[in-house]
């Protein structure tokens, strides 16, 4: 119901949330986190695969559901930096 949603280089960093109302996490970040509010963050749970501009490409990135939000990030880096890959 949350995924980090920022490019890597950026300063911040942005999250999307999709508030579940029988969520544990969604309603807090949603209603109660304010700015200034402080978390403690830390890597992918599951699989993740890294990949870096001068390995090449082409490179087939799919996804759906929530997995849709950090595919977006790696887009937005892409345009970022000019790649062509």
């Amino acid at each position: 119901s949350y995924s980090i949603a920022s490019a890597p280089a950026g300063e911040r960093i942005s999250l999307t949330i999709e508030r579940l109302d029988d969520g544990e996490v969604s309603p807090y970040l949603v209603d109660a986190l304010r700015p200034g509010d402080k978390l403690e963050l830390r890597g992918p749970v599951g699989g993740y695969f890294t990949w870096d501009e001068s390995q090449g490409g082409p490179l087939l990135l799919v996804a759906g559901g929530s997995g849709v939000v950090p595919l977006m990030a790696m887009l937005r880096h892409r345009a970022a930096t000019g790649s062509d890959v």
